[in-house]
């Protein structure tokens, strides 16, 4: 699934106009969803992005205010994309293990304990493999906001 990339802006914004347009060009090269809010003065988060407008929140992890620096916009879209790579490939790597150990389990259940007991090891591997692709990911993220907290939202 590709990150979410969320722009809050208002219409006679310069720089709000300068994001969008490096946004768009952004999305050419990397994927991700963009959803643009239009800050009005009844919008509930009006009050606090008003006055660091252009604000981009990137995966409801990562707040950015004016001044946006490109680079870093770059960087955190890059790392959250991995992010959901790593996590989608952790979590069919588990479940491949799941379904390996259930073979695994019938074919013992048929009156071969050696190879059901071979298929049922085997499950271990992507399941390994899996827990350390999410650990692994898990750590970086912890690393991450350890160095940057201030560009980093908590996950509640």
């Amino acid at each position: 699934m590709a990150p979410l990339v969320e722009l809050y802006a208002t219409e006679t914004c310069g720089l709000c106009a300068e994001a969008r347009a490096f946004l768009g060009e952004l999305q050419s090269s990397i994927p991700f969803e963009l959803r643009e809010v239009n800050l009005t003065p009844d919008h509930p988060r009006y009050a606090h992005y008003i006055a660091s407008v252009p604000v981009i929140i990137i995966n409801h992890r990562h707040e950015l205010k004016a001044p946006i620096d490109p680079d870093q916009v770059v960087r955190l879209v890059k790392s959250e994309t991995r992010r959901d790579t790593a996590s989608t490939a952790g979590t069919v790597l588990k479940w491949i293990s799941v379904l390996v150990a259930i073979i695994g389990i019938v074919i013992r259940l048929m009156g071969e304990p050696d190879l059901g007991y071979v298929i049922f090891a085997a499950a271990l591997v992507p399941f390994v493999a899996g827990q350390l692709l999410l650990r692994r990911r898990h750590n970086e993220m912890v690393s991450r906001e350890r160095r940057d907290p201030v560009n980093t939202l908590s996950d509640e």
